[in-house]
C-alpha cells in the first residue's frame, strides 16, 4: 500500500476499477482518495451514471435497445446491468464525491455525463500510430468484407444486423466481393485476417467508435462504426472518415452496396480514416491533453 502515496495525479479508468465488490473496491480506493489529493475519474466502460442514461434517454438506440425491446436477455446484459444496484450507486456517488474531475472517453460517454458536476471536455482513446502502418486499397481485387463475430458480445455489438445486410451482399454481388467472418478467434488471427479486408463491420449501436474500429482507421479500412451527427458535429467533420452504422440490416445493405458500386469511394475514406487517427488520436497528443487536464501542464 505504502507505494499508493503522493502521486502527482492519479487516474481510474472506472468507478469501479479493481472489480472486487463495491465494498472493497471503496476500501482500497478510501486509501488512494486520503494519500493522494488530485484524482481523476475516466468516464469509460459501464457504471452507474452511464448504464441509467441509456435507460432514460430518448436515444433512437443504444446498446441496451435488445434489452429494452426483450427482457428475456436480461442474462446478456447482468454485467451491465448490476450497476444499477444499490451498493454500485453507492459506490459511483463516493468516487465522484472524492475525484477532482471526470474525463469522458469517447462521445457515448460525453452525452451520458456532459451535464454532470466536475466533467471536463473529452479526450480521446490514445492510439500509437506509429504501429498501425497505413495501407492504400487495391481497388483491383474483389471488394473484401471482414465482420469479426465476439460471440459474448454479439447482442450488445448488433452483428445481426450486419449477418443480414451480408446475406444479400452475398446473394446479389457474389462475383464482385468476397465476405470474411469469423467467430471468437484469437486476436493475432483476427488481425492478420482483417489486413486482407477493405471493409471492417463493428457495431451498430454506439455512437462513436471503441479500440478495434480506430485501430482499423489507422490501417486505411473502411469502418462501419458509430459516426453519429452528435460525434460528427463535435469534431466538425466535413468528410467521410467511415460509415455510420445504425441497428437497420436494409440501411447497412444500401450503404454496402453504394461501396461495391463506387469503390473509389472506398480509397477516399480509407484516407480520410487515417487522417483522423492522426489528428485527433495519436497518443502523444493525447498525452498533453491528459496532462493539462490534471493541472500538470507548464504552458
Amino acid at each position: 500500500r505504502k507505494k499508493f502515496k503522493n502521486f502527482d495525479s492519479v487516474q481510474l479508468i472506472n468507478e469501479f476499477p479493481f472489480k472486487t465488490t463495491p465494498f472493497f473496491d471503496r476500501f482500497m480506493l478510501s486509501y488512494i482518495f486520503k494519500h493522494n489529493k488530485n484524482v481523476s475519474l475516466s468516464a469509460c466502460g459501464d457504471d452507474y451514471i452511464y448504464i441509467s442514461h441509456l435507460l432514460n434517454s430518448q436515444l433512437p438506440y443504444h446498446v441496451l435497445t435488445p434489452y429494452i425491446k426483450d427482457k428475456s436477455l436480461k442474462e446478456n446484459y447482468r454485467y451491465s446491468l448490476r450497476y444499477l444496484k444499490q451498493p454500485h450507486i453507492q459506490l459511483s456517488e463516493y468516487v465522484r464525491s472524492k475525484v477532482k474531475r471526470i474525463i469522458p472517453a469517447n462521445m457515448d460517454y460525453y452525452m451520458a455525463y456532459k451535464d454532470k458536476p466536475k466533467v471536463v471536455p473529452m479526450i480521446p482513446f490514445p492510439i500509437n500510430v506509429e504501429k498501425f502502418k497505413y495501407e492504400k486499397p487495391n481497388l483491383n481485387q474483389v471488394i473484401t468484407f471482414f465482420h469479426g463475430i465476439n460471440t459474448i458480445n454479439y447482442i450488445k455489438k448488433g452483428n445481426v444486423f450486419f449477418e443480414k445486410a451480408l446475406e444479400k451482399i452475398k446473394t446479389n454481388y457474389k462475383d464482385q466481393i468476397e465476405i470474411n467472418q469469423i467467430s471468437s478467434v484469437p486476436y493475432q488471427e483476427y488481425i492478420t485476417l482483417y489486413n486482407h479486408s477493405h471493409i471492417l463491420l463493428d457495431q451498430t449501436y454506439a455512437y462513436s467508435q471503441g479500440y478495434n474500429a480506430l485501430e482499423a482507421m489507422a490501417k486505411g479500412k473502411v469502418v462501419f462504426t458509430g459516426l453519429s451527427k452528435i460525434f460528427r458535429a463535435h469534431f466538425k467533420l466535413d468528410k467521410e472518415i467511415g460509415i455510420e452504422a445504425i441497428p437497420d440490416s436494409e440501411i447497412l445493405y444500401q450503404k454496402m452496396q453504394t461501396l461495391i458500386e463506387k469503390p473509389a469511394k472506398i480509397e477516399e475514406i480509407s484516407k480520410n480514416a487515417r487522417w483522423f487517427v492522426e489528428t485527433y488520436h495519436n497518443y502523444e497528443k493525447v498525452a498533453k491533453n491528459y496532462i493539462a487536464a490534471w493541472g500538470l501542464s507548464k504552458t
